[in-house]
């Protein structure tokens, strides 16, 4: 349509949030021989229209690297920080650690080995309680979900709630849960998750890809797990619940460092763009 609407003479901005090709090699509806092949097709279509189109807004530099275009802005997922200081929390009644994991539940989100982990760690004997708060686009994993829920008290699924419930229930929260499984659409993201978590002061417990530890680990306000190791996230869960004081300074760096990732600090940006493309 984008092409169409261009031209029909129309000024149209695309906008890229995601690394496709790596997106489509994870659909498992789309059978497992020619996923390759149409990874590969996208990918030359989505340059060639690239070129045509008046100008493309993504949320992270490298994702300009294979898109030529004369006029672009760089636009990371941060958060509205007004609408999500209202909810912080500001004082705290419960005794154990609550993780959450605030986002949607379906394929190459880490639910499964979130869930997996939380479970090991309670059979160490430690006390805790998961929330998972979104919606589903997989049976499969909505069917895991319930079932743990049923199996397990201390997990809570609150399904789909208005974006500011989930904060008011994340921001009761002590950790925020982001483990998904290493992609190269993921790891050069601009994670949403992991600025809310901030903002909210929640120590974010996150996929340890290069790019995420490079850029934020400087920030010693989270910790970082192998998405694929219950082993290695149930490590870092232990460590969070040994040592008040690590978890106090970590959550007192993400608040302090969450001003750094606000979207009112990047929004002329995108008024920056299109006044660009109006003057052609």
């Amino acid at each position: 349509m984008g092409i169409s609407l261009s031209k029909k003479g129309f000024k149209v901005v695309y906008d890229i949030h995601e690394h496709y090709p790596s997106v489509i090699l994870q659909k498992h509806w789309i059978p497992y021989p020619i996923r390759k092949t149409v990874a590969s097709l996208f990918d030359k279509y989505e340059t060639r229209c690239v070129r045509k189109l008046a100008g493309i807004s993504v949320v992270s530099r490298e994702q300009l690297s294979r898109l030529i275009t004369a006029h672009a802005a760089v636009l990371p997922n941060y958060p509205d920080l007004s609408l999500i200081r209202e909810q912080i929390r500001t004082n705290s009644n419960h005794q154990s650690l609550r993780f959450v994991y605030l986002g949607t539940l379906g394929p190459g989100r880490g639910i499964e080995n979130m869930i997996a982990s939380f479970l090991l760690f309670l059979e160490k004997g430690y006390t805790a309680e998961l929330r998972i708060i979104g919606h589903s686009n997989s049976s499969s994993i909505l069917s895991l979900v319930e079932e743990a829920v049923r199996n397990c008290p201390s997990i809570k699924f609150y399904g789909r709630r208005r974006y500011i419930d989930a904060l008011k229930l994340a921001a009761e929260c002590d950790v925020g849960l982001f483990l998904p499984p290493i992609s190269k659409s993921k790891e050069i993201s601009s994670p949403l998750k992991l600025f809310e978590y901030m903002a909210l002061g929640l120590v974010a417990l996150l996929s340890d890809f290069p790019t995420w530890k490079a850029e934020f680990e400087p920030l010693d306000c989270m910790i970082f797990a192998d998405p694929e190791s219950p082993k290695s996230i149930v490590s870092c869960m232990v460590n969070l619940t040994n040592d008040s004081l690590f978890m106090q300074q970590k959550r007192d760096n993400a608040m302090k460092n969450s001003e750094k990732y606000s979207w009112e600090g990047v929004a002329e940006r995108l008024v920056s763009l299109y006044q660009d493309i109006i003057r052609r």
